[in-house]
Order: structure tokens, then C-alpha cells, then sequence
């Protein structure tokens, strides 16, 4: 009887570990990419999340579609409670899950349509380090890529206050800003002022510098999602 009794307890604890098991796969930040555009969406341990939309008709440095607020899981069916950040609209969503995997989360929407594929988006942290110096104008000189709104960019810090903007379009290093930049107070200011495609949609970035390690710096601007920057060697 009591092999029995243990025996029961023991499937039944590997059954609820089974039907946690999904969520601890949903953790991280998954990209969805078709013709027309993109999204990223990120799901946290507190079951928190956020979501970026960008169109691929416009080449901007983004104010994209972006979405915070929670999520559940019920079976196979992954419930989101959202705000839209500018517009302040609540969004209840369901997602179909039809595969989790470690590379892959393929969803359908109750609504019906097509199956979408996304694909796991690997972040890597910004680990401050014990012998950072202090952000100046000379550490910050020379080219800094990171992946901000779904886009891929590279910072180029001149001397002479200057700042180059380029994205990545086909994998073509191509520029979109230019400007000057500035840091004061553990900030980093940059004001735009040319835009190679048309006007300037955006005059000014303000970043916080939030942690300096080695060849990478965290900072943060308006959004609440931190910005990881790598140095190009």
C-alpha cells in the first residue's frame, strides 16, 4: 500500500512538472518576420511581458506598435492582457500554442489565419565589471552596435562631438542619422539633426548609463527596456 501510496505521489509530481514546463520554455525574447514586418515579444518569469511592432515600409529610428502588460498560460492557450504604450488602449489576446520548443514557438490566434513561426532572439547582458572606469567622452570614441525596436544599429562616436547612426537593411550597413553627442552627469545626450531619408523625426536621445562592463555598456532612453551596446573591434 505504501509503495502504491508512493508511487502515486511520484507521478503526480511529474505530471505537474510536465504542465510547468511549457512556461519555463516561453522565458525570453522571440521574433516574428514576414514581407511586411516585425515583431519581438518578451516573456518574463513574473509574468510580465512586452511586444514591439514595426513596419518594413518605414525606416525609422523606430517609434514601433509597443505593448506591456501579462500573461498566462491555460493548457494551450497563452492569454495576454496588454496596454498599448502610447495610446493607453487595453489589448486581450489569446495565442494558440501549437509548438514550444528551445529555437521555436509556433502560435495561432483564436481569430483562425495562419500559423506564425517565432524564432528564439538570443540577448546576451551587460555584466558590469569591477574595473570599468567611469563612462567619458575618450571611452566612448569608436563604433557600438546594438539591437534596439527590432532593427540592428551601429553608434559611430567621432571626436569633435559628431555621432553617426547606420542600420543594417539585407545586411547592408547602410547610414540613417547623423548628429552630435554629449555626456554629462552619467548621461549620454544626442541631438539628430540630418536624416538621410527625409526629416528628422526625432531631435534628441537622452540615455541613462545604467552599467559599463567590459566592451559593453547598458543604458536606458524613454522606453522601460534596457539597451545592451557592444563595442566594434
Amino acid at each position: 500500500m505504501l509503495v502504491r501510496l508512493l508511487a502515486c505521489i511520484v507521478c503526480a509530481a511529474m505530471l505537474s512538472a510536465c504542465s510547468r514546463l511549457p512556461e519555463a520554455k516561453l522565458i525570453g525574447t522571440w521574433r516574428y518576420e514576414d514581407e511586411d514586418g516585425i515583431e519581438e515579444v518578451s516573456f518574463h518569469p513574473d509574468h510580465s511581458f512586452w511586444s514591439l511592432e514595426t513596419s518594413k515600409k518605414e525606416l525609422v529610428t523606430p517609434s514601433p506598435l509597443e505593448e506591456t502588460g501579462s500573461w498566462q498560460l491555460k493548457g494551450d492557450q497563452l492569454l495576454l492582457d496588454s496596454i498599448v504604450t502610447w495610446s493607453k488602449d487595453r489589448r486581450q489576446t489569446s495565442w494558440t500554442l501549437l509548438q514550444v520548443s528551445r529555437t521555436a514557438l509556433v502560435t495561432k490566434s483564436l481569430e483562425g489565419g495562419k500559423s506564425l513561426t517565432y524564432k528564439r532572439l538570443e540577448e546576451a547582458a551587460c555584466t558590469p565589471s569591477p574595473s570599468a572606469i567611469a563612462l567619458g567622452e575618450p571611452a566612448l570614441l569608436g563604433s557600438w552596435q546594438t539591437h534596439y525596436n527590432t532593427h540592428d544599429y551601429q553608434y559611430r562616436f567621432s571626436s569633435g562631438a559628431r555621432v553617426g547612426v547606420f542600420c543594417f537593411i539585407s545586411e547592408e550597413r547602410q547610414l540613417l542619422l547623423e548628429g552630435q553627442w554629449h555626456i554629462k552627469d552619467g548621461k549620454i545626450f544626442i541631438q539628430f539633426q540630418k536624416n538621410v531619408y527625409g526629416p528628422v523625426e526625432r531631435e534628441e536621445d537622452i540615455w541613462t548609463v545604467v552599467a559599463i562592463g567590459t566592451d559593453c555598456i547598458a543604458v536606458k532612453g524613454d522606453s522601460s527596456r534596457p539597451c545592451i551596446m557592444r563595442r566594434v573591434k
